[in-house]
């Protein structure tokens, strides 16, 4: 699945979160590695940054909700 990541935001002492927006299923997503919050040596090594695309291979696509963002 290629994401254009659209946001990251620092959430608590190096865990970030992550969303975008998905090119393959044409929704928002919010990629979790391994089910948790990305930490800097995580977003660093895949290069996460907004206006960035990155490839993931997701375990379990759940899309919970039209807009994510817009439920926080």
């Amino acid at each position: 699945m290629k994401i254009l990541i659209t946001d990251v935001t620092e959430m608590h002492q190096g865990n970030f979160c992550v969303a975008g927006w998905s090119l393959t299923n044409q929704a928002m997503v919010r990629p979790l590695p391994n089910g948790s919050n990305w930490t800097a040596p995580l977003l660093t090594a895949y290069k996460v940054m907004p206006a960035v695309t990155i490839e993931i291979h997701a375990t379990n696509a759940t899309i919970s909700g039209t807009y994510p963002h817009k439920t926080e």
